[in-house]
C-alpha cells in the first residue's frame, strides 16, 4: 500500500522542518506501527508514501522524508510525482536531497509533455537519475493521462505511445514502467488500459480498443520546427516554410530565399508541442510573486494557435474566484479561454477563471496572430 500526499485540489504544505517531523510522526501513528483513536486501516501498515505535491513552498518535506525513514526502515518506499519541466519548481530540490524509490514524472500538462516531440525531455530525467539522484538505481516513470479528459493537455492515444514507449524502454536504463493518471480515465478509454499494459509488458500486440477515438491535427506545409543552420539569403523551396534556427532566430522561406529574424527580446524560437510549427516563447518558468506559470504553444496553424497556461501556487492556493490578468504581445488575439471568460480589450486580456480551490490551474487558449506568434511576458492572478 502507497499513501499519496498532496494533489491538485484544497491548500496545503508545511511551513518548517520542524512541522515535516511533526507530520511524520502523525503519519507513523495513523497509518504505520504507531497508536492512533484514529486508524483508517486497521492494524495494517503501509508500505511507503508518494509525494504528489502540486503548489506551495518545498520547505519540510525533506525532513519529513528523512523522519519517516528513521520509523520504518530502509524498504520504506519513497516515490514523487513531479511535473517534466526540469528542475521541479516544488519538488526538485526535495528529489535532489532525499534517496526517492521512483518518480512519477508527469509528462503532460507542459511543454515537454510525451505527445510534444522534440520537447519531450525524458532524457532530461534519466540523466537525473545518473548524476544528480542521490539514489543511483532510481527508476522514472513516464506518467501520462489516461484519457483526453484526464488532464489539460499532454494526452497522447496508443497509437502514438506504441512507437514512443519501445523507444524510451530501449534507450534509457532508468525507465521503470509506466504510470497513469489515473485509472479510472484509463479503464472508461475505450481499452486504454490493457492496450497500455500489453504495449509495456511487450506482447508484441495490442488488443482492439473497444471504441475508436481518432485525433487529428491541423496540417500544414508551411512549418519546419526543427532547429536547422539555416542563414539569411540562403536559398530555400518550400514557400512560406518556417523553422528555427540554431541560434534562436526562426526564419521564413520567401521567395526562393531564407529570411531570419530574432524573436522579442527574452524569448527564443521553439516548436510548438505537436511539432508542427513554432513560436517565440520563454525557455524557463515564469516566476511572478506566489505564482510560477508557463505559456505554451500546442499547435499553430493559417494564423491561428491554441495554448496553454499552466501555473501553480508556491503559497497558498487558487481560489474560487481567480482572474488572470496579462498583456498580449503586440498583433496577437486572444478569442477564447475553455475554462473561464475571457476579454481582450486592446491589448489587455483579462480572464474570469471557472476554478474549485487548488494548487495549480490549467488554462486552455484560442486565438489568432498576424506575423510569429509571440508568448506574454507575464502573468498576474488576482
Amino acid at each position: 500500500i502507497i499513501l499519496s500526499l498532496g494533489g491538485a485540489a484544497g491548500s496545503y504544505g508545511l511551513s518548517s522542518d520542524e512541522q515535516g517531523q511533526e507530520f511524520a510522526q502523525t503519519i507513523w501513528d495513523i497509518f504505520g506501527g504507531g497508536s492512533s483513536s484514529t486508524r483508517p486501516f486497521g492494524d495494517a501498515i503501509i508500505d511507503g508514501i508518494d509525494l504528489d505535491i502540486e503548489g506551495g513552498p518545498s520547505t519540510g518535506y525533506t525532513a519529513f522524508v528523512n523522519a519517516l525513514r528513521s520509523k520504518w526502515g530502509s524498504s520504506f518506499i519513497v516515490g514523487a510525482a513531479p511535473q517534466c519541466p526540469f528542475p521541479d519548481a516544488i519538488l526538485g530540490s526535495v528529489i535532489n536531497a532525499v534517496a526517492m524509490d521512483y518518480v512519477n514524472v508527469q509528462f503532460y500538462n507542459n511543454y515537454c509533455s510525451v505527445d510534444s516531440g522534440s520537447a519531450f525531455n525524458f532524457d532530461t530525467w534519466d540523466k537525473w537519475a545518473k548524476t544528480q539522484a542521490p539514489n543511483k538505481n532510481i527508476k522514472v516513470m513516464l506518467t501520462v493521462p489516461g484519457s483526453s479528459t484526464a488532464a489539460g493537455s499532454g494526452y497522447a492515444p496508443i497509437s502514438t505511445l506504441s512507437s514512443i514507449i519501445p523507444s524510451v524502454a530501449s534507450s534509457y536504463s532508468s525507465f521503470g514502467g509506466v504510470s497513469v493518471w489515473d485509472a479510472s480515465q484509463a479503464w472508461n478509454n475505450g481499452g486504454f488500459n490493457s492496450q497500455l499494459y500489453s504495449l509495456v509488458h511487450g506482447s508484441g500486440s495490442v488488443p482492439a480498443a473497444a471504441e475508436t477515438t481518432t485525433t487529428t491535427r491541423a496540417s500544414t506545409t508551411s512549418a519546419s520546427p526543427s532547429a536547422t543552420d539555416v542563414t539569411s539569403d540562403a536559398s530555400c523551396s518550400n514557400e512560406g516554410q518556417m523553422s528555427c534556427t540554431s541560434q534562436g532566430s526562426y526564419a521564413v522561406c520567401d521567395h526562393g530565399t531564407w529570411y531570419t529574424s530574432s524573436c522579442p527580446s527574452g524569448t527564443v524560437c521553439t516548436s510548438t508541442t505537436d511539432d508542427q510549427s513554432i513560436y517565440c516563447g520563454y525557455p524557463l518558468l515564469r516566476q511572478a510573486s506566489d505564482v510560477t506559470s508557463q505559456f505554451f504553444a500546442t499547435s499553430s496553424a493559417n494564423k491561428s494557435f491554441e495554448a496553454v497556461i499552466h501555473a501553480r501556487r508556491t503559497q497558498g492556493s487558487f481560489k474560487k474566484a481567480t482572474t488572470l490578468e496579462f498583456k498580449a504581445p503586440r498583433s496577437i488575439r486572444f478569442e477564447r479561454c475553455h475554462t473561464g471568460e475571457l476579454q481582450q480589450v486592446g491589448r489587455q486580456v483579462r480572464v474570469q477563471v471557472k476554478n474549485e480551490e487548488s494548487m495549480g490551474l490549467v488554462l486552455n487558449l484560442n486565438g489568432t496572430f498576424s506575423d510569429i506568434l509571440v508568448a506574454p511576458t507575464s502573468f498576474d492572478f488576482v
